[in-house]
Protein backbone atom coordinates (compact mmCIF):
# COMPACT_ATOMS: atom_id res chain seq x y z
CA UNK A 1 0.00 0.00 0.00
CA UNK A 2 1.36 2.94 -0.84
CA UNK A 3 1.33 6.68 1.26
CA UNK A 4 -0.40 8.39 -1.10
CA UNK A 5 -3.60 6.14 -0.75
CA UNK A 6 -3.89 7.27 3.32
CA UNK A 7 -3.30 10.63 2.16
CA UNK A 8 -6.17 10.43 -0.92
CA UNK A 9 -9.17 12.85 -0.26
CA UNK A 10 -11.65 10.08 -0.66
CA UNK A 11 -9.80 7.21 1.66
CA UNK A 12 -11.65 7.29 4.98
CA UNK A 13 -9.97 5.02 8.29
CA UNK A 14 -12.48 2.56 7.53
CA UNK A 15 -11.90 2.33 3.58
CA UNK A 16 -8.43 2.08 4.83
CA UNK A 17 -9.20 -0.70 7.19
CA UNK A 18 -10.59 -2.52 4.21
CA UNK A 19 -7.48 -1.98 2.10
CA UNK A 20 -5.34 -3.65 4.72
CA UNK A 21 -7.93 -6.75 4.91
CA UNK A 22 -8.37 -7.27 1.44
CA UNK A 23 -4.27 -7.75 1.13
CA UNK A 24 -4.64 -9.83 4.25
CA UNK A 25 -7.60 -11.64 2.49
CA UNK A 26 -5.14 -12.65 -0.68
CA UNK A 27 -3.54 -14.94 2.08
CA UNK A 28 -6.21 -15.86 4.65
CA UNK A 29 -9.41 -15.90 2.40
CA UNK A 30 -9.61 -19.55 1.29
CA UNK A 31 -11.03 -20.29 -1.79
CA UNK A 32 -11.42 -19.77 -4.67
CA UNK A 33 -7.95 -19.25 -5.27
CA UNK A 34 -6.29 -17.51 -8.31
CA UNK A 35 -3.46 -18.87 -10.37
CA UNK A 36 0.20 -16.95 -9.76
CA UNK A 37 2.71 -17.28 -12.76
CA UNK A 38 5.93 -16.24 -10.15
CA UNK A 39 5.08 -18.23 -7.12
CA UNK A 40 6.24 -21.63 -6.58
CA UNK A 41 2.68 -22.61 -5.11
CA UNK A 42 0.77 -20.70 -8.31
CA UNK A 43 -2.69 -21.06 -6.29
CA UNK A 44 -1.14 -19.69 -2.98
CA UNK A 45 -3.39 -16.39 -3.54
CA UNK A 46 -7.52 -15.78 -2.76
CA UNK A 47 -8.54 -14.32 -5.58
CA UNK A 48 -10.05 -10.21 -5.53
CA UNK A 49 -13.53 -11.31 -5.27
CA UNK A 50 -12.66 -13.57 -2.36
CA UNK A 51 -9.95 -11.16 -0.67
CA UNK A 52 -12.70 -8.15 -0.24
CA UNK A 53 -15.16 -11.00 1.01
CA UNK A 54 -12.91 -11.95 3.89
CA UNK A 55 -12.34 -8.00 4.78
CA UNK A 56 -15.87 -7.95 5.67
CA UNK A 57 -16.53 -11.39 6.54
CA UNK A 58 -13.71 -11.72 8.72
CA UNK A 59 -11.07 -9.23 9.09
CA UNK A 60 -13.51 -5.90 9.60
CA UNK A 61 -15.95 -8.52 12.38
CA UNK A 62 -12.58 -8.73 14.35
CA UNK A 63 -10.89 -5.23 14.09
CA UNK A 64 -14.10 -3.30 14.84
CA UNK A 65 -15.94 -5.85 17.62
CA UNK A 66 -15.01 -3.57 21.05
CA UNK A 67 -14.42 -0.37 19.70
CA UNK A 68 -17.15 2.53 20.08
CA UNK A 69 -19.17 1.87 16.49
CA UNK A 70 -22.26 3.70 17.66
CA UNK A 71 -20.52 7.35 17.80
CA UNK A 72 -18.57 6.33 14.56
CA UNK A 73 -21.64 5.65 12.93
CA UNK A 74 -23.47 8.92 14.06
CA UNK A 75 -21.07 10.81 11.92
CA UNK A 76 -22.12 8.63 8.60
CA UNK A 77 -25.22 9.04 6.56
CA UNK A 78 -26.05 5.14 6.50
CA UNK A 79 -28.67 4.46 4.43
CA UNK A 80 -32.22 2.86 5.71
CA UNK A 81 -31.49 -0.31 3.86
CA UNK A 82 -28.58 -0.76 5.36
CA UNK A 83 -29.31 -0.45 8.70
CA UNK A 84 -32.72 -2.54 8.48
CA UNK A 85 -30.39 -5.38 6.51
CA UNK A 86 -28.36 -5.75 9.50
CA UNK A 87 -30.63 -5.39 12.23
CA UNK A 88 -32.69 -8.80 10.20
CA UNK A 89 -29.49 -11.01 9.86
CA UNK A 90 -28.13 -9.55 13.38
CA UNK A 91 -30.53 -9.46 16.74
CA UNK A 92 -27.45 -8.16 19.06
CA UNK A 93 -26.74 -4.34 18.97
CA UNK A 94 -22.66 -4.81 18.70
CA UNK A 95 -23.18 -6.96 15.66
CA UNK A 96 -25.54 -4.83 13.81
CA UNK A 97 -23.64 -1.91 14.35
CA UNK A 98 -20.46 -3.78 12.66
CA UNK A 99 -22.31 -5.07 9.81
CA UNK A 100 -23.36 -1.32 8.99
CA UNK A 101 -19.85 0.46 9.23
CA UNK A 102 -18.45 -2.29 7.54
CA UNK A 103 -20.75 -2.05 5.04
CA UNK A 104 -19.94 1.93 5.09
CA UNK A 105 -16.16 1.25 5.28
CA UNK A 106 -16.92 -0.92 1.83
CA UNK A 107 -18.90 1.85 0.46
CA UNK A 108 -16.00 4.26 0.95
CA UNK A 109 -13.76 1.80 -0.51
CA UNK A 110 -16.08 1.59 -3.52
CA UNK A 111 -16.44 5.38 -4.18
CA UNK A 112 -12.74 5.26 -4.16
CA UNK A 113 -12.27 2.68 -7.01
CA UNK A 114 -15.27 4.26 -8.77
CA UNK A 115 -13.26 7.61 -9.17
CA UNK A 116 -10.19 5.86 -10.90
CA UNK A 117 -12.94 4.10 -13.38
CA UNK A 118 -14.76 4.67 -16.11
CA UNK A 119 -17.83 3.63 -14.81
CA UNK A 120 -20.54 6.83 -14.66
CA UNK A 121 -23.37 5.14 -12.87
CA UNK A 122 -23.43 5.48 -8.94
CA UNK A 123 -22.36 2.97 -6.74
CA UNK A 124 -25.09 1.83 -4.47
CA UNK A 125 -26.69 -0.54 -1.75
CA UNK A 126 -30.31 -0.24 -3.47
CA UNK A 127 -28.74 -0.88 -7.12
CA UNK A 128 -26.55 -4.27 -6.93
CA UNK A 129 -24.65 -5.43 -10.18
CA UNK A 130 -26.83 -7.06 -12.64
CA UNK A 131 -24.09 -8.90 -14.79
CA UNK A 132 -23.42 -12.64 -13.33
CA UNK A 133 -20.26 -14.11 -14.64
CA UNK A 134 -20.35 -17.89 -16.12
CA UNK A 135 -16.76 -18.41 -15.05
CA UNK A 136 -15.40 -17.00 -11.48
CA UNK A 137 -13.74 -13.56 -12.29
CA UNK A 138 -10.29 -13.79 -10.30
CA UNK A 139 -9.51 -10.03 -11.62
CA UNK A 140 -10.81 -7.05 -9.41
CA UNK A 141 -14.44 -6.54 -10.37
CA UNK A 142 -16.61 -3.57 -10.80
CA UNK A 143 -16.89 -0.86 -7.96
CA UNK A 144 -20.25 -1.86 -7.70
CA UNK A 145 -19.69 -5.52 -7.94
CA UNK A 146 -17.29 -4.75 -4.91
CA UNK A 147 -19.30 -2.80 -2.88
CA UNK A 148 -22.33 -5.73 -3.15
CA UNK A 149 -19.44 -8.20 -1.46
CA UNK A 150 -18.47 -5.81 1.14
CA UNK A 151 -22.43 -5.78 2.11
CA UNK A 152 -22.94 -9.40 1.56
CA UNK A 153 -19.84 -10.64 3.38
CA UNK A 154 -21.19 -7.91 6.18
CA UNK A 155 -24.23 -9.95 6.18
CA UNK A 156 -23.16 -13.28 6.49
CA UNK A 157 -23.70 -14.39 10.11
CA UNK A 158 -20.71 -16.46 10.64
CA UNK A 159 -18.34 -15.60 13.23
CA UNK A 160 -14.94 -14.36 12.62
CA UNK A 161 -13.53 -16.95 13.96
CA UNK A 162 -14.90 -19.54 11.65
CA UNK A 163 -12.06 -19.86 9.38
CA UNK A 164 -12.34 -20.24 5.22
CA UNK A 165 -11.36 -23.45 3.61
CA UNK A 166 -8.77 -23.21 0.98
CA UNK A 167 -10.87 -25.98 -0.86
CA UNK A 168 -14.21 -25.52 0.57
CA UNK A 169 -16.65 -22.59 -0.33
CA UNK A 170 -18.96 -23.37 2.52
CA UNK A 171 -16.98 -23.73 5.38
CA UNK A 172 -16.78 -20.59 7.48
CA UNK A 173 -18.96 -18.50 4.73
CA UNK A 174 -22.64 -17.97 3.43
CA UNK A 175 -23.57 -20.16 0.89
CA UNK A 176 -26.57 -21.42 -1.02
CA UNK A 177 -25.67 -25.09 0.19
CA UNK A 178 -25.23 -24.01 4.01
CA UNK A 179 -28.77 -22.79 3.21
CA UNK A 180 -27.85 -19.21 3.53
CA UNK A 181 -30.22 -16.47 2.23
CA UNK A 182 -28.19 -13.51 2.88
CA UNK A 183 -24.05 -13.00 2.72
CA UNK A 184 -23.44 -15.18 -0.17
CA UNK A 185 -21.18 -14.58 -2.38
CA UNK A 186 -22.08 -12.41 -5.21
CA UNK A 187 -22.92 -13.58 -8.93
CA UNK A 188 -20.99 -10.90 -10.19
CA UNK A 189 -17.46 -12.48 -9.50
CA UNK A 190 -18.29 -15.76 -8.28
CA UNK A 191 -19.82 -18.31 -10.57
CA UNK A 192 -22.33 -20.25 -9.41
CA UNK A 193 -21.93 -22.55 -6.30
Amino acid sequence: MYGGLARHPLMTEEAFAVVVCHELGHHLGGAPKKRQSFSIDPLWSSNEGEADYFSSLKCLRKFFTGLNNQDVLREMQVPKEVIAQCLKVFPNIEETLICQRSAMAGFSVGLFLKSFSKVKKEISFSSPEKKRVLFTNNSHPSPQCRLDTYFQAALCDKHFSEELSSKDLNIGACTLKNGDQQGIRPRCWMAKH
